[in-house]
């Protein structure tokens, strides 16, 4: 047979601390319980009614503007309208042009003067001072024509500037062609004038020469039908 148990003092004072340990826990649980009912049956009591916000989405103004019934009543006198008739009667004032065709010009009191630049080349028979060559001299007789005893003759043109420079030259016929060309265009494109005078002004101008190059050269201007030095 089992021997009897013996408790000490310090068990019996631990088992006494526990029991309490364990009556205070349920004493604050059950506070606790108690608590938490009261809190349920505080927030179930019925509330007051919440009003409800209704949203909705509304079409744009310019849609509203144009789906609104046009209202042909007429204005309440209430309302103050302003007037268009003082717009009428300005707009009245403006005037209108008309559809007449436009009138032709006046002559101008300027239309006598002569135009600061004249673009003409005129010739010896329409200027009061033809153009004339400064100093003397011939074009050089082409080697190989002086080689081969070929003589000939050309015909040139020469444009000549209101500055007396040889603005162009153009050979308008050689006989016989290929040997004196060259050397005309060369020799009258670096030759150097008087300007012709029309009118107390420097004019443009325009001559032929004839080159002769033969035995001994010579140069007529085929306008003047003079000898040229």
């Amino acid at each position: 047979m089992a021997a009897p148990r013996v408790f000490s003092r310090d068990h019996r004072n631990q088992l006494v601390r526990l029991i309490l340990a364990l009556a205070i826990s349920f004493i604050v649980h059950l506070i606790l319980v108690l608590a938490t009912r009261g809190t349920q049956v505080a927030n179930s009591t019925p509330s007051p009614a919440v009003r409800s916000i209704e949203v909705r989405l509304m079409p744009k103004v310019e849609s509203i503007i144009k789906e609104t019934p046009r209202d042909d009543k007429p204005i309440s006198p209430a309302m103050p309208v302003r007037s268009s008739e003082p717009a009428k009667k300005e707009a009245a004032k403006i005037p209108v042009p008309s559809a007449s065709p436009p009138l032709s010009p006046e002559p101008s009191s300027n239309a006598g003067l002569p135009l600061p630049f004249d673009p003409v080349f005129y010739t010896w028979r329409e200027v009061d001072v033809p153009a004339k060559l400064s100093g003397s001299g011939s074009p050089p007789y082409p080697k190989n024509a002086d080689v081969a005893n070929i003589s000939g003759r050309v015909i040139v043109e020469v444009w000549v500037d209101e500055n007396g420079k040889v603005d162009d030259a153009k050979v308008l016929d050689a006989d016989p062609p290929g040997y004196f060309e060259e050397a005309t265009l060369s020799y009258y494109k670096k030759l150097r004038f008087t300007p012709a005078m029309k009118g107390g002004k420097q004019k443009r101008y325009r001559t032929r020469f004839m080159v002769d190059f033969g035995e001994p050269l010579k140069i007529l201007d085929t306008n003047t039908e003079q000898k040229s030095p």
